[in-house]
């Protein structure tokens, strides 16, 4: 096959399964180097690889436009066609239940080869995601090399996380960003040892402690802060990703649930350790050089519960061993946080 070809990419996903899949978009571009894409994405995870090479056009799955391509017999494809610019070589579509359709649509649209990629294995799978996306190419007669995933967002859009840390970096010696929440509450580490936690790195002066909360986190975020009035952590609410990425390059440590920030975090390459409960980290685990996982069992909704005594709440030890052997390579003995 050529290498000047244009592919179509469409992932129907949120964060975290957006980063799974980043590194099939690097194998891809590997094997294709002169492709160029145009990729149908969360406008959220397109703005992560807007640096990276392959890509031609970003374009948002919330067009309204785009619902057509979800209906059994679409009518008028014209404004489609114009935002979409067919015909593409290849198409690339990732899903669930309503793969055929859309690529029975994309394939009248002149396409020639759609490939269907399930976003989720079954219940009872336990292959990591992403082996499981590239074990579906290679069914379908595309075999990719394996590749690490790349975040990419312009410097431009960046530059609010990265100024805001070399900012706190002039006043501490070390960065922890900490991110409590997650898209399922049945995910999120007790909230009593959360706030243990932040009380831990609070009594370390020579640490900046940032608390993120994404649109989805503000009543984990209010529990955690409710009548504290003293806490000395920095709060950062509702940036966008890149200026989340901008952050995390800065920063020593990571630590958060399972969630798509954490997959970000790994995929960024910063030193994180993700908490894992009821879902299993040999399928769903983020992939990172640097990243610890931790297991842990707790019931839902007990771990939404915050005592008025959680100040006294002492952290399982294997968590704390986990901090002290994620910061110890590079940092002095003082810099990392005892219980």
């Amino acid at each position: 096959m050529s290498n000047s070809f244009r592919f179509l990419l469409y992932h129907q996903g949120a964060l975290g399964d957006f980063v799974l899949a980043l590194p099939i978009l690097e194998s891809l571009h590997f094997k294709f180097p002169k492709a160029r894409f145009t990729i149908v994405a969360s406008n959220d995870n397109l703005g992560l690889i807007a640096s990276r090479p392959y890509l031609e056009k970003a374009v948002s799955r919330d067009l309204s436009c785009l619902a057509i391509l979800f209906q059994d017999a679409p009518s008028d494809m014209r404004n489609l066609e114009r935002i979409l610019e067919f015909p593409f070589d290849l198409a690339f579509l990732f899903g669930q239940s309503n793969l055929p359709t859309l690529a029975k649509n994309i394939s009248l649209q002149g396409v020639g080869t759609v490939y269907q990629i399930s976003s989720f294995p079954g219940a009872h799978h336990r292959e990591h995601v992403t082996d499981f996306l590239y074990r579906q190419f290679s069914r379908q007669g595309l075999s990719l090399p394996k590749k690490k995933a790349v975040v990419d967002p312009l410097e431009a859009e960046k530059r609010r996380g990265t100024d805001y840390a070399g900012y706190l970096l002039k006043n501490f010696k070390e960065i922890v960003v900490l991110h409590p929440g997650s898209g399922s509450r049945k995910k999120v580490w007790p909230l009593r040892y959360w706030k243990a936690l932040m009380a831990l790195f609070e009594r370390n002066k020579q640490i900046a402690t940032v608390m993120l909360s994404g649109p989805a986190d503000g009543e984990i975020t209010a529990k955690l802060f409710r009548n504290d009035t003293s806490t000395r952590l920095h709060m950062v609410k509702n940036w966008s990703l890149p200026e989340v990425v901008g952050l995390l390059e800065k920063a020593s440590l990571y630590m958060g649930n399972d969630s798509g920030i954490s997959h970000l975090a790994a995929a960024v390459g910063v030193s994180s350790i993700v908490i894992f409960g009821p879902s299993d980290p040999r399928v769903w685990g983020p992939r990172g050089e640097n990243v610890t996982i931790v297991r842990e069992t707790w019931s839902y909704p007990e771990n939404m519960l915050l005592e008025k005594n959680s100040s006294e709440v002492r952290i399982p030890d294997h968590v704390i061993n986990a901090i002290k052997s994620a910061m110890s390579p590079k940092d002095p003995p003082s810099l990392i946080p005892t219980a």
